[in-house]
């Protein structure tokens, strides 16, 4: 009994510290996800009137600090690229369960509270160099970075009344995009290039060879080439094909 009354004294005060460290834990990740979600929609749409920076914000703060069962008019939680992100009002809002401390109360207070920033740094080195590459090799324009910071203040559960702890998480993306309409514009900018329009028309006389031995090994057989742009899910698709064999 004294045996094991010491190793309560031990154990337990470690155990609750390891519940704590997975607390932090999954907000600083979440944290870290909100802000490389922010900096690549910012580098995908430079253009703040087109992309405000509030429209950014709100949906941080909802697809990354909100339970999908808790979006507005939106229960089953399937919050889509094409879906308005809405924050829930204060009194309807029901925090996430591991975000919680021994007594109910909520580690982030509300989503509002989540602070999102951007920064357009001058790039390391100078344009020079990184624009005379992206423009022979690409014929993109000036490449640009984007910086977005996320900040969490959440309860500190280590000093009781004390000041919050805050976690910060910043994601830095460069790129440029080709300003393309729609997935046409992009795959004609792709195959443009010299270098992948050399390698389309190759694999175009390799590839059903390729495709016929596969074929004898496994019931289906990849369509050769096939130039994938981007995914979209089935259900946003209108036009696509629906043959088995057709590249989507």
């Amino acid at each position: 009994m004294t045996e094991f009354l010491l190793c309560l004294a031990v154990w337990v005060p470690l155990l609750l510290a390891v519940y704590r460290l997975i607390q932090y834990s999954d907000l600083r990740h979440t944290t870290v996800q909100a802000s490389r979600y922010a900096a690549f929609q910012r580098i995908f749409q430079p253009d703040d009137t087109r992309l405000s920076f509030t429209a950014i914000t709100e949906a941080v703060r909802s697809r990354f600090f909100v339970r999908p069962d808790q979006q507005p008019g939106n229960p089953r939680g399937e919050l889509r690229s094409s879906d308005a992100a809405r924050i829930p009002h204060p009194g309807d809002h029901e925090p996430v369960p591991l975000w919680r401390d021994l007594q109910g109360r909520p580690l982030l207070a509300h989503p509002d509270q989540v602070r999102v920033t951007f920064e357009r740094p001058a790039l390391p080195g100078g344009p020079g160099a990184l624009g005379s590459v992206a423009r022979s090799a690409w014929g993109l324009a000036e490449p640009t970075l984007q910086v977005a910071q996320v900040e969490v203040p959440v309860r500190n559960l280590l000093a009781a009344g004390g000041p919050p702890l805050h976690l910060r998480a910043s994601t830095a993306v460069m790129g440029d995009g080709w300003n393309a309409s729609g997935s046409a514009g992009v795959r004609d900018a792709v195959q443009g290039h010299a270098a992948v329009r050399g390698a389309y028309h190759g694999m175009a006389l390799v590839g059903p060879v390729v495709s016929l031995a596969v074929q004898l090994l496994e019931e289906t057989a990849p369509v050769l080439p096939c130039l994938r742009v981007e995914s979209v899910p089935a259900d946003r698709l209108s036009g696509a094909p629906t043959s088995p064999g057709a590249c989507r």
